[in-house]
């Protein structure tokens, strides 16, 4: 009997790791199919030897963000419209990083539950995207200039 038993819990838990691993792999696939279209749509305005972090904007409207190094070792990001028509390619070191831009949420309020930080446009500007969530579970979303680090836009406990 605990020989039976112990094959079924086996089985058992083997389904859960299978089922576990095909729904994790089809959550991320959106992500990663948004990833090679804007690698796509970018490779006529720059070369990409390596892509450090991806970014999906959503606001106004939908922006890929692909920041990383080129081919030449330049440190570049490129903001990409999600139908691939504006393609926006700035330098890295002409703004701030994301963790700049987390810093300067919290120094002008307080501590925070950071959710996501985003890079994209709004209003054809770039920007941070800091979204956080209060106590009462409310959202909060900062947006913060990507050249000048100032705050740009407010929406809060929504």
């Amino acid at each position: 009997m605990p020989k039976k038993l112990g094959i079924g819990v086996s089985i058992v838990l083997g389904l859960c790791l299978l089922f576990t691993t095909v729904f994790y792999i089809r959550s991320v696939r959106p992500m990663k199919q948004a990833e090679k279209q804007a690698l796509a749509f970018a490779e006529d305005y720059v070369t990409f030897d390596h892509v450090s972090d991806f970014y999906w904007f959503n606001r106004e409207e939908t922006y890929f963000t692909l920041v990383g190094t080129t081919d030449k070792d330049k440190d570049v990001i490129a903001i990409i419209s999600q139908t691939g028509d504006k393609i926006t390619i700035l330098n890295q070191k002409d703004g701030i990083t994301r963790d700049q831009a987390l810093a300067t949420v919290q120094a002008d309020y307080g501590p925070i539950n950071v959710l996501k930080i985003t890079l994209g446009k709004y209003q054809d500007v770039p920007v941070w995207e800091v979204v956080t969530e209060n106590d009462n579970d409310s959202l909060n979303y900062y947006l913060i200039d990507f050249a000048t680090g100032s705050v740009k836009s407010i929406l809060e406990k929504v």
